[in-house]
C-alpha cells in the first residue's frame, strides 16, 4: 500500500488507478485466481481513507459460461473477499445484458454489500476512438468485446466525476 500513500501524499494525486499486471493465473475455481486481489486492494483503499471504485470485468464475448456477464472471479472478489463497502460501477447496457448483470450482482450479495451505480461509458469509448487507441482484452478488440471496454470507461468516468476539484 506504500504506492497508494506515495501517490496521495508525495505526488498529490487525487485519483489512482490500481490494476493487476498483465496475465493472471487461474485454476477455474472460485478462489483460484490472482485476479481476486481486487478485494484486498479495495479494502486497503478504504482502510487508508480513500474511496474505492470497483470495475466489473464484463464480457458477453467469452464463450466460457463462468466469464459471461460479470466474471466469476470479479463476483467472488466483490461478493466474498471485499469486506468494506465500496462503489461498484455498472455500465449502461441494453436491457437483456443489464438484467443478467443485476441478477449476478444480487446472487453474489454485491448489491447488499456495496453501493452499485449505473454510469455511461460511451464517452470513454468515443475518446478511445478519437485518439485512435485500439486496446484489446484476451485478444479481442472493442468491436469484439464492447461491454468489457464500456465497463472500464464507465468506472473511470465515474471515478473522475467523484473528484472534489480544488483551485
Amino acid at each position: 500500500y506504500s504506492g497508494l500513500i506515495a501517490a496521495r501524499w508525495v505526488l498529490k494525486a487525487d485519483l489512482a488507478i490500481v490494476a493487476m499486471g498483465p496475465g493472471t493465473v487461474g485454476t477455474a475455481t472460485p478462489l483460484g485466481s490472482t485476479s481476486l486481489e481486487q478485494g484486498p486492494i479495495l479494502d486497503g483503499v478504504s482502510a487508508l481513507g480513500g474511496r474505492g471504485v470497483a470495475l466489473l470485468r464484463i464480457s458477453f464475448a467469452d464463450e466460457r459460461p463462468r466469464h459471461r456477464g460479470v466474471s466469476h472471479h470479479c463476483l467472488t472478489a466483490l461478493g466474498v473477499l471485499t469486506q468494506r463497502p465500496t462503489t461498484v460501477v455498472v455500465p449502461k447496457l441494453p436491457r437483456a445484458m443489464k438484467d443478467t448483470i443485476v441478477q449476478q450482482l444480487e446472487n453474489s450479495s454485491i448489491t447488499a454489500k456495496h453501493h452499485v451505480v449505473e454510469w455511461d461509458g460511451e464517452p470513454g469509448l468515443e475518446a478511445l476512438q478519437a485518439c485512435d487507441l485500439q486496446p484489446t482484452t484476451m485478444g479481442r478488440s472493442i468491436s469484439e468485446d464492447r461491454e468489457f471496454f464500456l465497463s472500464a470507461c464507465a468506472a473511470g468516468s465515474y471515478a473522475a466525476h467523484c473528484l472534489d476539484f480544488k483551485e
